[in-house]
């Protein structure tokens, strides 16, 4: 798995959440490494140029915007939102308990950078 995805965490946390990252993916059928190729032609998310970046992010856009399975929709979400690309809960999740869970994340990954 690559581990590049965000320079600014401190490597020590950054293991340990995507740990949990990708086990919870896995737990929904969707593999970390799976959605970079899917998305952004790549594993390698140094080789990945600005344009395939936006491409791949509108891609995972409009995904999101059709997936039902909620776990799928989460996992989506949640890759946007490592990239800085995540639409805001209120329009991401309809169901309450799927915005706690954003929220969550969202909180692990401020711990694992230190905030």
């Amino acid at each position: 798995m690559k581990l590049q995805l965000i320079e600014r965490v401190k490597p020590e946390y950054f293991l340990t959440e995507l740990r949990m990252y990708e086990l919870w993916l896995r737990s929904t059928r969707m593999d970390f490494d799976d959605q970079l190729q899917r998305y952004f032609g790549t594993t390698d998310l140094s080789s990945i140029h600005p344009e395939a970046m936006n491409a791949g992010l509108e891609r995972m856009r409009v995904d999101l915007g059709l997936e039902t399975d909620s776990g799928r929709r989460f996992a989506l979400w949640a890759v946007m939102y490592m990239f800085g690309a995540a639409p805001d809960l209120d329009s991401a999740f309809e169901i309450e308990t799927d915005r706690n869970s954003a929220r969550d994340f969202m909180d692990l990954m401020d711990r694992a950078q230190g905030n």
